[in-house]
């Protein structure tokens, strides 16, 4: 009798330990997941575009017509919304090592920039990677490339001042493409591992917090520029109307929804779903997946200032979600920096 009451004790024991270990939400894996499936190939596109980035920019400097220029301009863009891409991942080695300020600084600054060509000194990749932030990176090449003074507007006049516009451009985009690589091989040769541990849930915390104030940095500043042209546009000048082209807030929204959805795989939604929680008695991870969407539609379709202005409304009404229900339901505290390095 003794031994059939403690075959039921560890029958009970393994049975119970068993159904412990099905109600417990494998955050690891999701964690894996993101840096495996969306982290990593989005640095490696980002890398691709900058290799061609640089390549044009050859190109147009050999043969600087009107249509190379165009070109050149086109694949600046589709680097930029990539760059927006990783936007996200603006912490760890990106932050410490100062990628992400190299890449994409907060702000145009055309003094430094004239500086630059106004010098005598060479200009290379060596002498853009020890000059400052401001004035390297995606921001400073768009300047060259769209701002009227520059590139578009000499290309058949003042060969020589033109001639180091090109040498600074091509440093520039050597410059880029240098620290896109070195960025993604150190996501992936060492630091991927390390945040894919998720010691002590602190890379799910990160993730979580960084969605946030990715989409309050959208909700609150991005989507504002946009207002302020539709409504106004001779208030800003060219560079300022490219760098907050409203497709790279898409692009932001597009990293966003891949994050919270796992890109297929384990996401933040399903760690909602696991929980069970709901949304005026709908699943909260559904309601998100559903205001992801139509933020993104009406950015798309913000061609106008009242267009913007709902727009700016369907933004904020997602960041609300995130950072009062989803962060409540999943017990997470708000310790978020800004996302972008502003």
């Amino acid at each position: 009798m003794r031994y059939i009451s403690f075959f039921l004790a560890s029958f009970f024991f393994f049975a119970c330990d068993s159904a412990t270990k099905q109600q417990t939400f494998d955050k690891n894996k999701m964690v894996a997941n993101i840096t495996q499936k969306i982290i990593l190939p989005h640095y490696q596109s980002f890398v691709t575009e900058t290799v061609q980035l640089e390549a044009q920019a050859k190109a147009f400097s050999e043969n600087p017509t009107q249509v190379q220029l165009f070109d050149l301009q086109q694949i600046w863009r589709k680097s930029m919304r990539e760059w927006k891409n990783c936007e996200l991942f603006n912490f760890g080695v990106a932050k410490d090592k100062n990628y992400m300020f190299d890449i994409n600084f907060s702000e145009v600054r055309p003094k430094l920039i004239e500086n630059v060509l106004n010098d005598t000194a060479k200009i290379d990749e060596e002498s853009v990677s020890v000059g400052g932030a401001a004035a390297k990176g995606l921001p400073a090449i768009a300047f060259l490339l769209f701002e009227n003074e520059y590139l578009p507007s000499k290309l058949a006049t003042e060969r020589q001042k033109n001639q180091r516009i090109l040498d600074y451009l091509n440093g520039l985009t050597a410059n880029l493409n240098t620290n896109a690589q070195l960025l993604a091989d150190e996501w992936k040769n060492s630091y991927a591992s390390s945040f894919a541990e998720n010691k002590d849930n602190a890379s799910l915390h990160l993730l979580a917090n960084q969605l946030l104030a990715l989409s309050e940095s959208i909700a609150l500043t991005r989507i504002d520029a946009i207002v302020k042209q539709k409504t106004d546009s001779t208030k800003f000048g060219q560079i300022d109307k490219v760098l907050n082209d409203k497709q790279f807030i898409v692009s932001n929204l597009q990293i966003i929804y891949e994050v919270f959805t796992g890109a297929g795989g384990l996401g933040f939604d399903d760690y909602l779903d696991f929980l069970n929680v709901k949304f005026a008695n709908r699943p909260l991870s559904e309601v998100i997946n559903e205001q992801l969407g139509k933020a993104k539609r009406a950015v798309e379709n913000a061609n106008d200032e009242e267009k913007a202005r709902n727009a700016q409304d369907e933004l904020k009404k997602l960041f609300i979600l995130l950072q009062t229900d989803m962060f409540s339901a999943l017990g997470i505290a708000v310790s978020f920096t800004d996302a972008d390095g502003d």
